[in-house]
């Protein structure tokens, strides 16, 4: 009986489970590395990452729109339209990608609203202001550095900027809180704070 069922639900077309044609994410093409490092190695790779992905060209970027699910409110911001319009845009012929393009949004524009987005979060999640945030993100700083010169600064009286640059690919935030006169436990509890906000920032917020 179990046999002429499924016999009858595949001749209909249907089957049981498995993968559905164009349901999911569309892949990003990026794949897991596994190789040794040290920890000053990860921050140095982890901020080199964050680089190049600023700096990408602009259809690199549209497509990263185009694999993060679309994002047509970040059309809107970028493209000064409202989301009524953006939306009016998309139909099934075309894709998210080509909408960016339609809007002639630019590398500059998709990049200064990333920055945007990660200074509110700076100020929603850590109280950094805003101001504060964009500056050092337009400076080229990763919002994980600066959200650890942030606790650092508040331990220390020193001014962001100092710690900031005191940032080196020779030294660790371990380094520099040690050169500050932090304490080891409480550095170690301020990284461990931050990993709410940043539950990928590696080493950075685990080392003690």
């Amino acid at each position: 009986m179990h046999h002429r069922r499924d016999d009858k639900r595949e001749s209909a077309g249907q089957s049981w489970g498995g993968k559905r044609e164009g349901a999911g994410r569309k892949a990003s093409g990026r794949r897991k590395a596994n190789f040794y490092i040290t920890q000053r190695e990860e921050e140095f790779l982890r901020d080199c990452l964050f680089s190049f992905r600023t700096q990408t060209n602009a259809a690199d970027l549209i497509g990263q729109i185009e694999r993060d699910g679309g994002e047509p409110s970040l059309l809107a911001e970028a493209s000064g339209k409202s989301l009524e319009e953006v939306m009016a845009l998309k139909n099934s012929g075309n894709t998210w990608g080509d909408v960016a393009k339609s809007l002639g949004v630019t590398k500059a524009q998709v990049k200064a609203v990333h920055q945007d987005i990660a200074a509110t979060k700076l100020e929603n999640k850590l109280g950094i202001s805003r101001q504060t945030g964009l500056v050092f993100l337009q400076r080229g700083y990763h919002p994980r550095n600066i959200a650890i010169a942030d606790k650092l600064s508040k331990y220390t009286g020193t001014s962001m900027h100092d710690i900031l640059s005191m940032k080196k690919n020779s030294n660790s935030w371990h380094d520099i809180a040690n050169a500050l006169g932090v304490d080891k436990n409480r550095f170690k509890q301020g990284m461990e704070e931050l990993k709410t906000v940043f539950p990928h920032g590696g080493h950075g917020f685990r080392d003690a």
